[in-house]
């Protein structure tokens, strides 16, 4: 994985074969810090994202069943909505090589007929 941001640059890579690290990339400075996330204590033979599918999931069944131990979302339907439209729209662009208008890309989306017909 690879994150841009103002400051730096943040590179990560785990397991596949590639071992595990995490790389900070200071864009005034052009010090790198080099760091091993097993250092943490995180276990190395965990699944689904490194463990994370599993805490998503029960988070989710949390959030619909309260008598579970419910707990309140961090964002809004929509709101997700909106972060899956923002990298389908990214694809789009990278694809095709232009700019995407969001809000016809929004509205081309949202005029889609559901799977199967719904």
């Amino acid at each position: 994985m690879r994150y841009d941001g103002t400051r730096a640059t943040l590179r990560g890579r785990c397991g596949y074969g590639f071992g595990d690290s995490i790389e900070i990339h200071d864009h005034l400075t052009g010090r790198v810090e080099e760091h091993d996330p097993s250092a943490g204590g995180l276990q190395a033979d965990v699944s689904g994202h490194g463990g994370g599918d599993a805490g998503l999931m029960a988070a989710f069944v949390r959030a619909l069943r309260p008598e579970l131990g419910g707990i309140e979302g961090l964002t809004t339907s929509r709101e997700s909505l909106e972060s899956h439209l923002m990298a389908f729209a990214a694809e789009e662009a990278r694809v095709e090589g232009g700019i995407v208008i969001m809000d016809e890309f929004r509205q081309r989306a949202e005029s889609m007929p559901a799977p199967g017909g719904r």
